[in-house]
């Protein structure tokens, strides 16, 4: 049985996984069909949309997700059709190995931004409403990442690369006092650059911005928590479908240790 985990290497694919292709064969634990199923879901859904990939950790999940996406260098790869799907790839753990638990959540949303912008210009989506867009909504981010480490007294050591970034930007306005309606202004921001994918679509195209998470069972399970909560809270806008590669008792645990076990054993499901 333990020949068949998919922990050290999992599937990895560079060509269509059309019917008879040989990538198929590579498929030992039969997620095909799954991973099918599970891309018409996500193309037809009502946005926006959660979806979650539960499972122990060697499983398959990134095996899945890689069905779903595809190979970075050729769009056409996956199950997902790349003419409706822009798709971002999102790995928690790198961004989890420089940031400390007060900071992670916001350097991710900082480098979803960033990736989301890249994915545009890469789909031929620029001009002035792009850039616009994206110096709206990381200014937000750079504005509140600001007031929070001046209010909590926390260095900038230790900070990851997007971060960074965002700290240094001058031209980003003072932070003022309202943290809450800089984010909920950051949300409209994301929102305005996940229109302009899906924006005069077609009723038969129906495009959506998909946004793949993974590795969120390799950071510590309260911070893997707080995530999930700043994902829901300002991504979670129409256009917009998440596939989270989980472990389900990574989030019980986090929700043990943030609220307790009362709650936990209440609405940890």
């Amino acid at each position: 049985m333990s020949s068949n985990l998919l922990q050290e290497c999992p599937l990895f694919i560079s060509s269509a996984l059309r019917q008879g292709d040989k990538q198929r064969e590579l498929d030992r634990l039969n997620l095909i069909p799954y991973a099918e199923a599970l891309a018409e879901f996500i193309e037809t859904s009502d946005t926006p949309m959660t979806v979650g990939l539960q499972g122990d950790w060697g499983t398959g999940k990134t095996s899945m997700l890689n069905m779903l996406r595809g190979d970075d260098d050729n769009p056409t790869s996956g199950l997902l059709d790349s003419k409706q799907c822009l798709i971002i790839n999102f790995e928690t753990w790198s961004y989890a190995q420089f940031n400390d638990r007060k900071s992670l959540p916001m350097a991710c949303l900082f480098a979803l931004t960033e990736k989301l912008e890249e994915g545009l210009k890469k789909k031929g989506v620029v001009g002035a409403d792009a850039s616009d867009a994206f110096r709206k909504a990381t200014g937000k981010l750079s504005s509140v990442l600001k007031k929070s480490l001046a209010n909590a007294s926390v260095g900038v050591m230790g900070i990851s690369i997007p971060v960074g970034k965002a700290l240094q930007d001058e031209e980003t306005p003072p932070a003022p006092d309202d943290l809450s309606k800089q984010m909920m202004e950051f949300r409209d921001n994301f929102s305005e650059m996940v229109e302009l994918w899906t924006a005069g679509s077609q009723q038969k195209q129906n495009k959506r911005v998909v946004i793949c998470v993974d590795d969120l069972d390799r950071v510590q399970p309260v911070v893997a928590l707080e995530l999930l909560e700043s994902i829901k809270n300002f991504l979670d806008v129409p256009g917009c479908v998440f596939v989270l590669a989980v472990d389900y008792e990574v989030v019980q645990q986090g929700m043990k240790e943030k609220l307790g076990v009362d709650i936990q054993k209440m609405s940890g499901k």
